[in-house]
């Protein structure tokens, strides 16, 4: 006795939808098929396959290195920046944080900083929140005078000796 079984309008859709798969699978691996019958196909001679090989080659360095300069090292060099910038961070400094909120340092931590928005409210945020410093520290501008004044010295010490010389 035979028992037939029919299909509710679920399994229908389900079965038409594994049908569409094997045929999205089959024609997305057609052209990868075609490929590799044409490259098993030919023969070449072995100077022909060895000057494929290395252009090859040299487009994957080229790859490679383009890729490094244009996208990894831009990123490690913000990256830094970024880092610096956090463990500069000082209380008094005006800070901006990534999700827009502006306000000035009251406490720092070691990993955490209190921000405060208006006058009594203070919100603790993690560090890494803190997108940009807009306070300009004065250390900066104190080591180039210091610089300036050691050069300054440096040139007077010589006109010292000339005088002397003279004498």
């Amino acid at each position: 006795m035979v028992h037939s079984i029919e299909l509710g309008e679920s399994a229908k859709v389900g079965r038409k939808k594994v049908n569409r798969m094997k045929g999205v699978l089959i024609s997305s691996m057609l052209p990868l098929m075609l490929l590799l019958q044409e490259t098993s196909g030919k023969t070449k001679t072995t100077q022909q396959s060895g000057a494929g090989t290395w252009s090859m080659w040299l487009m994957l360095a080229a790859m490679i290195v383009i890729f490094y300069f244009l996208l990894i090292r831009p990123q490690r060099k913000r990256t830094q920046e970024h880092e610096r910038m956090m463990s500069s961070v000082e209380k008094g400094d005006e800070v901006v944080t990534i999700g827009g909120i502006h306000g000035t340092v009251r406490k720092v931590t070691d990993d955490s900083v209190f921000i405060e928005v208006d006058k009594g409210t203070r919100i603790k945020f993690s560090k890494n929140a803190i997108a940009r410093n807009l306070t300009e520290h004065i250390e900066e501008e104190e080591e180039e005078e210091e610089e300036e004044e050691i050069v300054e010295e440096g040139e007077g010490k010589g006109t010292e000796d000339t005088d002397s010389d003279e004498t």
